[in-house]
C-alpha cells in the first residue's frame, strides 16, 4: 500500500511540475507577443525635434536640475502614470 502511496505521490509532484512549465512556457509567449506588439509601434516624431528643445537650455539651469535629480522624479512619475493607466484597464481593479 505505501508503494502505490508513493507512486501516486510523485506522479502528482511531477505532473504539477509539468503544469506549473506549461504556464511559464504560455505566460512567457504571451509577453513575447506583447513586446513584439510594441516594437511594431513607430516611434513619434516630435521626440526628434524634443533633443533640439533640450540643448537650447541654458548650463546654470542643466546645473540645478541635475542637483535636484529632475530626470529620475520625472522618470517616476510618468512610470507611475503609466501603471495607473494600466491598472484601471484591468477589470476588477481599477
Amino acid at each position: 500500500m505505501e508503494f502505490i502511496y508513493k507512486l501516486l505521490t510523485d506522479f502528482a509532484n511531477w505532473l504539477g511540475e509539468k503544469l506549473k512549465e506549461l504556464f511559464d512556457w504560455a505566460f512567457g509567449g504571451v509577453l513575447d507577443a506583447f513586446a513584439l506588439i510594441f516594437e511594431q509601434i513607430p516611434v513619434p516624431g516630435f521626440f526628434a525635434t524634443a533633443s533640439g528643445a533640450f540643448s537650447s537650455i541654458p548650463s546654470g539651469v542643466v546645473f540645478f536640475l541635475s542637483v535636484f535629480e529632475l530626470n529620475f522624479g520625472i522618470s517616476v512619475i510618468l512610470t507611475a502614470y503609466a501603471l495607473r493607466f494600466i491598472i484601471r484597464r484591468i477589470p476588477f481593479f481599477g
